[in-house]
């Protein structure tokens, strides 16, 4: 072809530069193959996790069809298939649901078998979604500009079993947020490079593999209509990398081919090094499973291309803020089989880390200190030397890595496994803090080193090889001992199933919270800042204290109403659901009012004196309260939004029907009769009337506070209090027993009201207006508008 260019590879194509054109060489039709996108650059956005640098959209398996001067891309129904040996049933399948094309190509030229088609506006187009994705965040509503948007060359290039394209998209935007303006150079204009990949099929081989929901594994969903008329037609295969035994007959084996991962060339030391040391923790898993050396982490070549799919990699990805790592892969659609892993780790982590940490320790004074200190060195001055805080920062980025891989590899997350001791690093971990006896807090615990015992439990499960014609019954054998050892994965709604706690109940987890916060929030003050430091940076330290019991709070209020169940197999002498016992259910309902305390929702004036607003030329921080009181920091606000925090959850809509359900089963009556471990007799269950009672006792009954900032945050607690009762009671999803319940429980706040009106000024007026608030719905309930009072806004507390 005369004057243009042409790359030879898996799909061959040809670059006009004059005209600036891609034209793809077909020369294989109606052959299988993936298809992959991606953004190779970022926005930069915390609001919109799907834009940032490295961000890989789900495999897709295609085709190439060609019909008269068109050849159509097509993208297959794999949703809805037949695994069954019959030709025949798998047509019927797939002629029964919709296929997609994706494009209709015109043929430009054929030759001997080869097709040439112009598929530049195929690659120029957004297909990663980046302006739906800005509009669903509310930032701002773009359009692709398509006379600014070009190939990028140094990454378009064709190999023997990858063809990759990449383009740089220009959308321009109108009512652009606050949030996205500030990003971008214009302000309205956004330029990212986006990413394709076509992908030969992995060789023929490789064996699906079941899930076991008692094991839990990433999954590769879909409907088998081959399956026998008295099996389901709901099927799950685990997703996993291919992984082989160059010696079949060795206990422990090199593999055929091993997984091997490339590291960031951005990264910096020592975090890099924390970073390898990390990922390579899973080759203590893949030891047990059977491998050695199968899990191996190398520096990414030079000049490579980070999305070309021949590199699994470990990203270094930056945001305006704090943000989520994530582990992603693209795999075989046909078969779940993992070919390509993407890690996007958060640089900012370090920052978040000083923060925390910066939140409960007193900088070490250091005469040769100077300003403009890298995150590492700044934190140091939190912890006390440099090599306290190494250790403790390496450790932290470590563990972090492991679980980010560990997605990429195929694992989910197991919020479980605090149950057992630090059983995986696929939890959202939280650092052990022990308060001395002198005050001074030790860290030396803070977070585990190594995998956890489901991490290596779920290797064996997903990558040992199986006995010829054995599968089933060895992989039974490893879920049996997860079951028998105590490592479970249960259910996300299973009130166990909790992120950022460490033990083995979230009830006694929140009482020990709670407890260190008590510590923390005596100990903080001015002195935790450095010599020079702008005094407000203490507001965004102080919301790590003062939230510090947040994911506490919401993992005991589960066991309100609580029910423990299971992924069981019947047969496998699983409990399949237990409710939990009505005292430690009142247990954490009194926890929970405990919190709504004035002392444990107060703040030492000393503090609120030393939260002023940024100074001249800074902003306010990402981790600062937002008030309603303008520039002063308002502590009645902050209260608000922790007494909502407990009271949203304490009294969520379906926990409240499930405490009036779980009530009636409770009650001797009906469990007598059961045989055990169902029959389990307990006098006292737990009602709706109790529940409520309780809050008004502890919140509308007590006595006037002697101390007039107690006073003022006790009402903060009760207007709360009544605001969630009336929007319950208004809520079309409340089940009418429990309406009954509350109707009941306002008429007799009414009363309660009815009989004090107030010892001084504020609160008469306080009672008066929730008087006239509660009669005003008594006697128009269909009138009632919806509370929407709120308080500070806390600042994401995930991820931490």
């Amino acid at each position: 072809m005369t004057g243009l260019e042409h790359a030879e590879g898996f799909i061959s194509f040809y670059w006009d530069y004059k005209k600036g054109r891609l034209l793809l060489e077909i020369s294989e039709l109606d052959q299988e193959f993936l298809y992959l996108r991606a953004l190779a650059t970022g926005v930069g956005s915390v609001d919109v996790r799907t834009l940032d640098r490295g961000t890989i959209a789900e495999s897709a398996l295609v085709t190439f069809r060609k019909t008269g001067p068109k050849v159509l891309l097509v993208h297959k129904n794999l949703a809805f298939r037949s695994t069954a040996d019959n030709p025949a049933l798998a047509q019927s399948v797939q002629e029964s649901f919709a296929e997609s094309v994706l494009v209709a190509f015109t043929v430009e030229a054929e030759n001997e078998g080869r097709l040439l088609v112009d598929a530049t506006n195929f690659f120029l187009r957004d297909t990663t979604e980046v302006a739906s994705s800005i509009k669903d965040a509310e930032l701002g509503d773009f359009k692709l500009d398509e006379e600014r948007s070009v190939f990028y060359l140094p990454h378009t290039k064709a190999f023997p079993r990858n063809t990759e394209i990449e383009v740089l998209l220009t959308l321009s935007g109108e009512n652009v947020s606050d949030k996205l303006r500030p990003l971008l150079p214009d302000g309205r204009t956004l330029s990212v490079r986006q990413h394709h990949s076509f992908v030969a099929l992995p060789e023929d081989g490789f064996r699906p593999r079941k899930l076991d929901p008692r094991v839990g594994f990433g999954r590769l969903s879909f409907k088998d209509y081959g399956a026998n008329f008295n099996e389901t037609t709901e099927t799950q295969w685990i997703r996993r990398w291919r992984l082989e035994k160059k010696n079949p007959n060795e206990p422990v084996s090199e593999p055929v081919q091993p997984i091997v991962y490339y590291l960031d060339r951005g990264i910096p030391e020592p975090i890099r090094s924390a970073m390898r040391e990390g990922a390579l923790w899973w080759n203590v898993a893949f030891e047990k499973a059977g491998f050695k050396n199968a899990f191996q982490v190398r520096d990414l070549p030079e000049n490579a291309d980070p999305m070309d799919v021949r590199y699994s990699v470990i990203q270094w990805v930056h945001r305006v803020e704090r943000g989520w790592s994530i582990g992603s892969h693209y795999d075989d659609p046909r078969t779940g089989e993992i070919i390509c892993g993407k890690a996007r780790m958060d640089s900012h982590r370090v920052r978040t880390m000083h923060n925390y940490w910066a939140a409960m320790v007193q900088p070490v004074e250091d005469d040769n200190c100077e300003l403009g200190l890298d995150p590492l060195a700044e934190l140091a001055f939190t912890l006390g030397t440099i090599e306290d805080e190494e250790s403790l920062m390496l450790r932290r980025q470590a563990l972090l890595t492991a679980h980010e891989v560990g997605h990429t590899l195929g694992f989910p997350h197991n919020f479980s496994a605090s149950l057992y001791d630090r059983g995986s690093v696929m939890e959202y971990v939280t650092p052990r803090i022990k308060i001395e006896t002198d005050g001074t807090i030790d860290f030396t615990d803070a977070y585990q080193y190594g995998l956890g015992s489901w991490d290596i439990l779920a290797v064996r499960f997903a990558y040992s090889p199986s006995p010829l014609g054995k599968e089933k019954e060895h992989l039974e054998a490893i879920a049996k001992e997860g079951l028998e050892k105590g490592i479970l994965f249960l259910p996300e709604s299973d009130p166990r199933w909790n992120t950022y706690d460490d033990g083995t109940d979230p009830v006694s987890w929140l009482r020990e919270t709670l407890a260190t916060r008590g510590a923390l929030m005596k100990r903080y003050g001015p002195h935790l800042l450095r010599e020079g430091q702008p005094v407000s940076d203490l507001d965004h330290y102080f919301s790590v204290i003062y939230y510090f019991h947040r994911f506490a709070i919401e993992a005991a209020a589960k066991y309100i109403g609580g029910m423990e169940h299971t992924n069981a197999l019947f047969g496998d002498g699983q409990i399949p659901t237990s409710i939990i016992d009505s005292s430690r259910q009142r247990e954490a309902l009194n926890l929970l009012l405990d919190c709504l305390e004035p002392e444990n929702l107060d703040i030492s004036e000393e503090v609120l004196v030393h939260l002023p607003p940024p100074p001249f030329g800074r902003s306010k921080n990402f981790d600062a309260s937002t008030t309603r009181a303008g520039y002063a920091f308002d502590q009645l606000s902050a209260a608000r939004s922790l007494a909502f925090l407990v009271l949203d959850n304490g009294l969520e809509r379906e926990k409240l029907a499930r405490v009036v359900a779980f009530a009636v089963r409770q009650s001797e009556e009906i469990l007598v009769d059961l045989p055990p471990p169902v029959a389990k007799i307990q006098s006292e269950p737990l009602t709706l009337g109790e529940v409520l009672d309780t809050m008004i006792s502890r919140t509308w009954k007590q006595p006037l506070e002697s101390q007039p900032r107690h006073a003022a945050l006790r009402r903060v607690v009760q207007r709360a209090f009544l605001d969630r009762l009336l929007n319950l009671a208004t809520d079309s999803q409340v089940t009418p027993e429990v309406k009954s319940w509350l109707h009941y429980e306002l008429q007799n706040l009414q009363r309660i009201l009815d009989q004090s009106q107030g010892a001084n000024a504020e609160e008469q007026v306080h009672r008066a207006k929730a008087r006239h608030d509660i009669t005003h719905f008594l006697e128009r309930p269909r009138d009632w508008t919806l509370q929407t009072t709120s308080g500070i806004i806390p600042p994401p507390g995930a991820p931490v």
